[in-house]
């Protein structure tokens, strides 16, 4: 928390210690400011206990036995589904095409995930899926 104030005293006073300098305000001085203060307020703000996590959101993915739940970058919406509304699943290059019980349909878009992850995905929605007798075409 004190060094997150440090950091944001440092950032208020760049400008005008330029100023009392007479020193020239460059192009690269205010984008400095800026991202200098906003570092000193999320330490800050980290001090106190609140998460930027919790404001913004994360990334995750998380398959169990119940639902998919998917947000795979933290500016995306959350997409989730129960297992028990799934009729069949089909993949694609980058995405999951879900098929519902009411024939409507959800895709999760996966494309942002490495290769290795997207593998992992893949098996752990198979055996699941194979338990559960749902159609499933991982090609």
């Amino acid at each position: 928390m004190a060094f997150g104030l440090f950091v944001i005293v440092i950032a208020i006073t760049w400008i005008p210690l330029h100023l009392i300098e007479e020193v020239s305000i460059s192009g690269f001085d205010w984008p400095y400011m800026f991202i200098f203060l906003l570092n000193g307020l999320s330490l800050f703000m980290a001090g106190y206990g609140y998460s930027l996590d919790r404001l913004i959101g994360k990334a995750f993915i998380e398959i169990d036995n119940q639902v998919i739940r998917l947000k795979t970058d933290v500016f995306d919406k959350e997409k989730s589904i129960s297992w028990d509304k799934i009729d069949s699943i089909d993949y694609k290059p980058s995405k999951f095409i879900v098929s519902k019980r009411d024939k409507t349909k959800l895709i999760l878009t996966i494309s942002k995930l490495e290769y290795i992850e997207i593998q992992e995905i893949k098996n752990v929605i198979r055996d699941i899926a194979n338990k559960k007798k749902i159609s499933i075409n991982l090609n």
